[in-house]
């Protein structure tokens, strides 16, 4: 199983239980966190353009108070693009979103809490599925995921290409098997590099979450992951 801190914004999780016929082959998939798709935020300031472009050294900009924020980039097929604010000195609480570039934006991709040690910071690898122009969406997280930062708080966005990480090696079904039996086994793992999956999402999720897989043959009726 895969160990994640999700206390700082929800409750203790019991275990899950499967009912499944006996030698059945099942695969599942474990998401990286994300609260639940948010509405689009509107009333942000246009900030401008970004300019991303691969190889290059991480950059940044300041996000100002007393607003929510976004700025426009443009992005290439196939390349993969994260914004984060991991390392900024203001631990306000952030939400990350990318839209399309659309007149209605769609949002394509979110996150609350990526940053892992730096829990309230946000984390964004994006796969660009196609060329064109898209928007990055900065906001604070008080009570729900679409504030504006408040008087005198601020954050700073990071962002790159950073060079292509290989995907895992269960980044799709049938994934990584797992063994069952009479007692808990610790199975390590990890969402950097994946991609997301077509398949339906729980509801601890968001519909843009990536995913990596894991397999298991049931041996009972009833299996504790």
């Amino acid at each position: 199983m895969m160990n994640r801190d999700t206390s700082r914004k929800a409750g203790p999780r019991s275990p899950m239980r499967l009912m499944v016929p006996s030698a059945m082959l099942l695969c599942i998939a474990l998401f990286a966190p994300n609260n639940v798709k948010a509405q689009f935020c509107g009333n942000a300031s246009n900030m401008g353009a970004l300019t991303p472009a691969p190889a290059a050294a991480v950059q940044s900009v300041a996000v100002g108070a007393n607003a929510r924020r976004y700025w426009s980039f443009t992005a290439t097929a196939g390349l993969v693009y994260n914004f984060n604010t991991c390392a900024a000195a203001s631990n306000v609480d952030t939400y990350l979103r990318i839209y399309n570039g659309n007149t209605t934006p769609t949002e394509l991709t979110a996150d609350d809490d990526g940053c892992g040690t730096f829990a309230s910071r946000s984390y964004l690898n994006w796969l660009c599925p196609t060329t064109g122009t898209y928007r990055i969406f900065v906001t604070r997280y008080n009570n729900n995921s679409c504030n504006a930062f408040g008087n005198a708080v601020g954050t700073t966005l990071f962002y790159s290409v950073p060079p292509v990480t290989p995907l895992p090696a269960n980044d799709s079904c049938p994934g990584t098997p797992l063994a069952s039996g009479t007692s808990c086994v610790t199975t390590s793992g990890t969402t950097i590099g994946a991609t997301q999956s077509l398949a339906a999402n729980p509801s601890c999720a968001s519909p843009s979450s990536n995913d990596v897989w894991y397999s298991f043959t049931a041996t009972g009726t009833t299996h504790t992951i």
